[in-house]
């Protein structure tokens, strides 16, 4: 175990231009307002995945940061070990990743997430992991044995095309797909989380069903969908990224108008497709 006076914090711009600035935290554990959970843990303040719906941008107004939301990634180097000091009074289930993807590419260098869930092990400690990204099949050896565990892997689409506009640096949707596949065949409780369901691209019958027979197929123990959050505040950079889609424009608009009875009728279209399945699908709005 280290002292904290012994670490010396780094703040550099790194080969991707991203700004790396590493700081001490003084909580690793912070009550969830998440169904179910009891706690949130999150090793890094930020997110490379850039990804342009993200609700996280809320935390940048508490943040003396000039950079765009992307291009600045908090480290906290010493959160395992602050987690080692809470853990032993805290009890509870963790949510791993709940304002950043703990498996973003900074993780390969730093494998804070790794550690945690070492500590969370070692502990006796359930935990679950939400994560767009096929690097946690990095840990799979830690996780596999772990009856204590559970992931939950995003998909918003199953087009690439669309996938590279919404969330132009996370896993590609194959590799997600892929890592889903793998972590049900080593016995790992996995929920597919489909959100945002993304207007226009993915909310038809059609989309919808896709991820659905996808999710049957390879054995999820449910789905969960959610819409678009804060529409309002993300339709302008939403609108500058589907330019090229005059109609797609034109969907948004038109939507914009009245977004809670959009939510009604996409809401009652999941229900109504969720009957023709046998596994949990459940709808968060």
């Amino acid at each position: 175990m280290f002292l904290i006076k012994e670490l010396k914090p780094k703040d550099y711009i790194n080969e991707k231009g991203i700004r790396i600035k590493e700081i001490i935290c003084k909580k690793a554990l912070t009550k969830s307002g998440i169904s179910g959970m009891s706690f949130s843990l999150n090793p890094y303040i930020g997110c490379e995945h850039s990804c342009i719906y993200c609700y996280a941008t809320f935390i940048r107004k508490w943040r003396e940061h000039k950079e765009e939301w992307g291009k600045i990634i908090e480290v906290k180097i010493n959160i395992y070990e602050q987690l080692r000091r809470e853990i032993k009074k805290e009890r509870g289930i963790v949510c791993i990743g709940t304002i950043c993807d703990p498996y973003q590419p900074i993780e390969l260098k730093y494998s804070l997430t790794r550690k945690t869930i070492e500590v969370l092990k070692e502990y006796d400690s359930e935990f679950e992991i939400l994560t767009k990204s096929h690097l946690i099949l990095r840990d799979l050896p830690i996780l596999k044995d772990y009856p204590k565990t559970s992931c939950e892997i995003t998909l918003t689409t199953l087009n690439e095309k669309i996938r590279k506009i919404f969330e132009p640096k996370a896993s590609p949707i194959k590799e997600r797909m892929r890592t889903i596949e793998i972590l049900i065949k080593n016995n790992i409780s996995l929920t597919l989380f489909f959100g945002p369901i993304l207007p226009y691209f993915s909310d038809k019958e059609e989309e919808i069903r896709k991820i659905f027979d996808f999710g049957k197929e390879v054995g999820v123990k449910e789905i969960l969908c959610d819409s678009l959050n804060y529409f309002s505040q993300k339709l302008k950079i939403i609108l500058k990224n589907i330019a090229f889609d005059k109609k797609a424009v034109n969907y948004y608009l038109t939507i914009s108008k009245d977004y809670q009875s959009y939510l009604n009728n996409l809401r009652e279209k999941i229900l109504k497709i969720s009957k023709d399945y046998k596994i949990p699908i459940r709808v968060l709005f």
